[in-house]
């Protein structure tokens, strides 16, 4: 596991998660609560749910690593950017930084 620095020996186990890729359709009209469960679950970053997918996200100061979804900015975040031409795809490791790979890596071996 070069990327994220673990090195593996003769027996080891591992899980990999992997978000698979861009997916389908319009990134703006992706559930916002789903949104929110990936930047929880350390699949994205809030910054990157604003950028991509036009989801504004709070801290929620009760609960660490939770969100709570700003709806009216994510509205009107949405409306405004309706109309832009976007490029086909985001190049390699825009929605998934290796910086955001090491926490979900992280969080699996915390789980363990």
């Amino acid at each position: 596991m070069h990327a994220v620095g673990i090195r593996l020996e003769p027996g080891d186990h591992m899980i990999y998660r992997s978000n698979g890729g861009g997916g389908f359709g319009n990134p703006l009209d992706r559930d916002p609560e789903r949104v929110s469960a990936d930047v929880e679950l350390g699949w994205i970053s809030s910054e990157k749910a604003s950028a991509v997918y036009g989801v504004v996200l709070c801290t929620n100061e009760l609960e660490k690593n939770r969100y709570i979804i700003d709806w009216n900015a994510t509205t009107v975040m949405r409306e405004q950017r309706a109309d832009e031409t976007r490029v086909r795809g985001y190049g390699p490791g825009e929605v998934h930084p290796l910086g955001e790979i090491i926490q979900v890596a992280e969080a699996a071996l915390a789980a363990e």
